[in-house]
């Protein structure tokens, strides 16, 4: 091992479904500040991995607070519940697989 490569400091995984001919990959870092709150369908695969803080997340009926180095993942078409309820900005790092044209 040389001490020149990278560290992995957080990894997932998820099953990747089918996705249309022309699909995007859209990747964003989001920064949720406290009592933010957005409640909409995925329109591609999505998954996420909080970078900093803890979000709640409801995925289709299961509700779960995702907290730093966690991640997540919904199917397209499944309504996402997205909140900060803490007292601090959390930070997400999020990839979406939407067909290409339909944005998010």
């Amino acid at each position: 091992d040389s001490p020149f490569e990278p560290t992995i400091v957080h990894e997932a995984r998820f099953p990747l479904p089918a996705l249309a001919a022309e699909t995007e990959i859209v990747q964003q870092i989001v920064d949720l500040v406290p009592g933010w709150r957005t409640q909409r369908a995925s329109v591609g695969f999505t998954a996420g991995i909080i970078m900093a803080g803890e979000v709640t997340y409801k995925i289709g009926a299961e509700r779960k607070v995702y907290k730093a180095g966690e991640a997540w993942s919904a199917p397209a078409g499944t309504p996402v519940t997205e909140e900060n309820r803490a007292a601090g900005t959390a930070r997400v790092f999020r990839t979406d697989l939407p067909p290409r044209g339909t944005g998010r």
